[in-house]
């Protein structure tokens, strides 16, 4: 199967390309900045230094937030375009579900999950699932402060790139963060029939807004 993937949803830039099944293109860089000037020529580059066209993929499959609103719309609509003019399926995955199933390929976990993302405000953004992968919350955004106060929070493991805030108020931490390569091998484990399950739609916890970011390093 033939799987690009790429993440710009979570504050950073990820790539990757899957050819007759092996990975053999991966790139991630914390830049985020321009995305919409330069993720098509990207793309159009990895798929040419692999002999590969956009008709040539079996699925393409991008993150659909929560995260960075401009980097949600930017590879929305790329994904989308590409979708229409060659005519192959494009996933939407919302991150929450990505970097869960992706912990859960490599650990076995015997408590809760929560998974935090960064939103580089004040809030983090999280849902909580069981062990086993199903969801108990819906998704919400909440302080730290007032994620500590939930019993049922206090219970769980945190992962994700929103989870280091967490150890000051005595929660277990494993700050685990997926790549684009965990999202072309999900892609891949998805059957033909449940495709329609992940749209090309963002998924926003909360409206976005005209304040100021966190000072980025």
């Amino acid at each position: 199967m033939n799987i690009l993937a790429f993440d710009l949803a979570n504050f950073s830039s990820s790539f990757a390309l899957m050819k007759q099944g092996r990975i053999v293109f991966f790139e991630h860089t914390e830049a985020f900045r321009g995305q919409d000037v330069t993720l098509l020529p990207k793309l159009q580059k990895v798929l040419s230094d692999n002999e590969l066209t956009f008709q040539g993929l079996d699925r393409l499959v991008t993150t659909r937030g929560p995260g960075s609103f401009t980097g949600i719309r930017v590879a929305l609509a790329t994904a989308q375009g590409i979708s229409f003019a060659a005519e192959k399926p494009a996933l939407g995955v919302d991150s929450f579900l990505w970097v869960l199933k992706s912990y859960l390929r490599e650990f076995s976990p015997s408590q809760p999950i929560l998974v935090l993302l960064e939103s580089l405000r004040l809030e983090l953004y999280g849902q909580l699932f069981t062990a086993e992968g199903e969801a108990v919350s819906t998704p919400f955004s909440l302080s730290p402060e007032d994620i500590s106060k939930n019993a049922f929070y206090k219970k769980a493991l945190c992962i994700g790139n929103g989870a280091f805030p967490m150890e000051e108020y005595g929660f277990q931490v494993d700050p685990f963060m997926p790549q684009a390569t965990h999202l072309a091998e999900f892609a891949a484990t998805i059957p033909e029939k449940e495709l329609e399950h992940y749209p090309c739609l963002p998924l926003y916890v909360r409206e976005a807004d005209t304040g100021k970011t966190k000072n980025l390093k």
